[in-house]
C-alpha cells in the first residue's frame, strides 16, 4: 500500500549543501546554531561535504562556500528592484552571520528579538531599515523607520507597501516615516 520511501543522496549532506546554497558564504559556527544541534554533531554532518565546499575570506573571517556556487557568487545578477520589504520570520533574515546583512549591533538586537520581529528593509542585501504594520478594520497602518542615509527610498518604498498592502487585501490607510 503506498509508495516507498526514496531518498535521494545521503540526507545530513543534502542538508548542508542547501545551507550553504542558502546562506554562503558561512561558518560552521552559524550552520550549527541554524540547526540547533551540538558542535560535534555540526562538525560531523559538516564533514560529509569537506570536498565540495571551499574557504572564502568575507571581511577577514573564514567561511565556506559550495565549490558549485562559487561562480554564481563571483558574478552575480543585479536585481530588478534593489529595495525589499522581508516580514519579520523571513527566511533570509535566518542567516546566522547577522553582521553580513548589517553590521550594526543595535540594529541586530531590534530586528532579531524572541518575539514579534519588526519586518526589515533591504537594500542591495543590506538591511537599511524597519517596518511594522498594524491591522486596522479593513485598513492596514505602516510604520517605517529608515538609516538617515537610506531616506532617499522613500519613493521606492512607497510602491512596496502599496503592494503589502494590496497582498493583505486591505486598504493602505496610512504609511508613517519615522526619524
Amino acid at each position: 500500500m503506498g509508495h516507498s520511501l526514496e531518498i535521494e543522496g545521503i540526507p545530513k549532506q543534502k542538508l548542508v549543501r542547501k545551507y550553504l546554497h542558502c546562506y554562503g558564504p558561512a561558518s560552521i559556527g552559524g550552520f550549527t546554531d541554524w540547526l540547533g544541534c551540538s558542535s560535534a554533531q555540526a562538525e560531523r554532518i559538516w564533514q560529509t561535504v569537506i570536498d565540495e565546499i571551499e574557504p572564502v575570506n568575507l571581511s577577514g573571517k573564514a567561511r565556506y562556500i559550495l565549490s558549485d556556487d562559487k561562480e554564481l557568487l563571483l558574478s552575480p545578477q543585479q536585481p530588478e528592484r534593489k529595495v525589499h520589504l522581508l516580514g519579520g520570520h523571513d527566511p533570509y533574515l535566518g542567516l546566522q552571520d547577522r553582521d553580513v546583512i548589517t553590521d550594526n549591533k543595535a540594529r541586530q538586537k531590534q530586528i532579531w528579538q524572541t518575539v514579534s520581529n519588526p519586518g526589515a528593509v533591504l537594500w542591495q542585501g543590506k538591511i537599511v531599515g524597519m517596518w511594522k504594520s498594524k491591522k486596522r478594520g479593513k485598513g492596514l497602518e505602516i510604520e517605517v523607520a529608515l538609516r538617515n542615509d537610506a531616506k532617499m527610498l522613500i519613493t521606492d518604498m512607497q510602491d512596496l507597501v502599496d503592494g503589502y498592502a494590496l497582498f493583505q487585501q486591505l486598504k493602505l490607510n496610512r504609511i508613517t516615516f519615522l526619524a
